[in-house]
């Protein structure tokens, strides 16, 4: 197109994408808008709210353009959780400490803040008149503390924008007559907040059933007959789900043009997109399904569903090895030929077992494995209907000296409980034994399952 699809000023190759590059969209035109509305109006404006969004829980599922983040412990402490998901202090912690006449200053976090930290006090105390006695510094604790944070996933007026733009740009990039949309478009060029079109849906697959392992970016224009309205639906990680309404009272030729990518590969598939019955009848209400957290139902399915595709494929690579190993043990003899068959088998169960057990639990419908009890132990989860239940039975612990290697001597304070899923209407949390460090106060948040183990811990005097 010659002109800007929103201001009308001449076109200038400025490359935009129709599904923002943040999100790994790849879908992308040089002929659609100018310069100033790419980079000045809705890149600086509109577009940075799918990163907003997005961001952390692209950080959580692991891609490389997600967007670091605060979490926090329990007791209010700071992490950052970056976006190689490792995680680093935000500010130094400092106690000090006066006992049998001398002072301890115990400074914790990540070495570069808590060594500038410690030498600023350093200094301070020696001023005092203090005598440095000695220094000892040792690396990270032993155990990782629970965090959390949390994500405020909603709608807004610039994810309305956002949608509406994506919907006209793909519109204009079918090469559709954009003149139908000049109403549309002349809003959009003024950022116009008064935009309410957008119509929220897919929370219970009523409009779209997701397939096994999806986890894409959908746009799709479409006309509906019966009530004359030519719309766009557009998913973005199969969590943000809308139908847009483009022209009302529409007798053009059916239109029916789609695309589809994989959200993490970026590779296009099949975009023949079916659209259920449920279209017509939000249509004609034209406004959103009511639910209680909707984007967090979508936002569990597809973590759920990109598990299970980071399972085939570790399943699929350690597969590859166990028949390299074979091979080669065949080619030193000590495998028979006629033997692969059922090693392969042995050893292929085995894998699987592991990997269900230890690396990707809960992945498998038909196994009910939020019930099963074993499972829950190895890591430390209980279903909630059971957390009172089971603070009541080791109540008895409580106040009970412990010292652990390299840690210092604690006292068991207490439970804590941190969400972690929910399955078929089960809930379950992972518990943590709550330890205070008798010198420091500081606090120790052990997974249940390491507790009993008894792993680098030895009660005190038992």
């Amino acid at each position: 197109m010659e002109k800007c699809i929103f201001c009308g000023e001449q076109n200038n190759g400025s490359d935009e994408h129709i599904i923002p590059d943040c999100v790994n969209g790849r879908l992308h035109s040089k002929d659609l808008i100018c310069h100033d509305c790419n980079s000045k109006k809705f890149g600086a404006k509109i577009d940075p709210i799918i990163k907003d969004l997005f961001g952390p829980l692209m950080t959580i599922w692991g891609f490389k353009n997600g967007k670091s983040f605060n979490v926090q412990t329990p007791d209010g402490t700071e992490y950052l959780l970056s976006k190689d998901r490792s995680t680093k202090q935000v500010k130094p912690t400092l106690d000090i400490i006066n006992k049998d006449g001398k002072t301890e200053i115990i400074i914790s976090g990540d070495p570069k803040n808590s060594i500038r930290l410690f030498e600023k006090r350093q200094k301070e105390f020696i001023e005092k008149g203090y005598k440095q006695i000695s220094i000892s510094q040792k690396e990270g604790a032993t155990f990782q503390p629970p965090l959390s944070t949390k994500l405020n996933f909603e709608s807004s007026t610039e994810l309305k924008l956002l949608l509406n733009k994506i919907a006209v740009e793909f519109y204009a990039f079918s090469g559709l007559p954009i003149e139908l949309l000049s109403e549309l478009t002349a809003s959009l060029n003024l950022l116009d907040e008064t935009i309410d079109n957008v119509i929220f849906c897919n929370f219970n697959q009523e409009i779209r059933k997701f397939e096994d392992q999806e986890t894409s970016h959908i746009i799709t224009i479409k006309n509906d007959t019966e009530t004359k309205t030519l719309f766009a639906y557009v998913e973005l990680f199969n969590v943000v789900c809308a139908i847009i309404p483009l022209v009302k009272d529409y007798n053009g030729e059916n239109v029916n043009i789609s695309y589809k990518q994989d959200a993490i590969s970026g590779e296009r598939t099949e975009s023949n997109i079916t659209l259920n019955e449920a279209t017509t009848a939000l249509l004609k209400d034209n406004d959103s399904i009511s639910a209680d957290n909707p984007f967090n139902v979508l936002i569990n399915l597809f973590s759920q569903r990109l598990k299970e595709k980071e399972f085939s494929k570790t399943f699929e690579a350690e597969l590859a090895k166990i028949k390299v190993q074979l091979n080669a043990e065949i080619s030193d003899g000590s495998v028979t030929k006629e033997a692969f068959a059922e090693e392969f088998t042995k050893r292929s169960t085995r894998m699987v077992a592991e990997l269900s057990v230890f690396e990707y639990p809960y992945l498998i419908d038909k196994f009910k494995d939020e019930e099963n009890e074993d499972l829950n132990y190895i890591h430390s989860n209980l279903k909630e209907t059971e957390y009172n239940e089971f603070c009541e039975k080791y109540l008895f612990l409580l106040g009970k000296e412990l010292a652990i290697k390299e840690e210092g001597n604690f006292i068991v304070e207490g439970f804590y409980k941190q969400p972690f899923m929910e399955k078929n209407g089960i809930i379950l949390i992972t518990v943590y034994f709550v330890l205070r460090e008798k010198r420091t106060g500081k606090k120790l948040y052990i997974p249940y399952n390491t507790f009993f183990e008894g792993i680098s811990i030895k009660e005190k005097n038992s």
